[in-house]
C-alpha cells in the first residue's frame, strides 16, 4: 500500500514538473501579447461554440426521440412495465431539445441583443 502511494506521489511530482518545464521556456511569447490580442484570440476561438452547442442539442433531441419511439413500440407490443408516458415524455423532451436552438435564436432576435439580431450558420461549417 505504501509503495503504491509513494509511486503515485512520484508520478504526480513528475507530471507537475513536466507542466512547469513546458511553460517556462517561452516567456517571451506570453509577454508579447497585449490585452487586445488576447481578447481577439479568445473571441475568434469562441465564434463556433454556438454551432457546436446547437449540434449537440439536435443530436440529443434525435436520440431522445429515438429512445421514445422504442419505448412506444414496447408499450404497443403489450409490455405492461412500459407505460405510454415513458415514450411520450422522451419524445416531448427530444422535441424540446431540437427546438431549443431556434427558440434561442428567436429570443436573441426579439430582444435585439447587441447591435444586430443573431445570425446563424449552417452546421456544415463546423470543423
Amino acid at each position: 500500500m505504501k509503495n503504491q502511494k509513494l509511486s503515485n506521489e512520484i508520478l504526480q511530482g513528475l507530471m507537475m514538473a513536466a507542466v512547469v518545464a513546458a511553460a517556462l521556456p517561452i516567456p517571451e511569447m506570453a509577454f508579447a501579447q497585449n490585452l487586445a490580442n488576447s481578447v481577439d484570440v479568445v473571441h475568434t476561438g469562441m465564434s463556433r461554440i454556438p454551432n457546436i452547442i446547437a449540434g449537440l442539442f439536435y443530436m440529443g433531441g434525435a436520440g431522445l426521440i429515438g429512445t421514445g419511439a422504442m419505448k412506444l413500440k414496447k408499450h404497443a407490443e403489450g409490455d405492461s412495465g412500459t407505460t405510454l408516458g415513458h415514450g411520450l415524455g422522451r419524445v416531448g423532451a427530444g422535441t424540446a431539445l431540437i427546438a431549443m436552438p431556434a427558440f434561442g435564436n428567436w429570443l436573441n432576435n426579439s430582444m435585439a441583443i447587441g447591435y444586430n439580431g443573431a445570425t446563424s450558420q449552417s452546421l456544415g461549417t463546423i470543423q
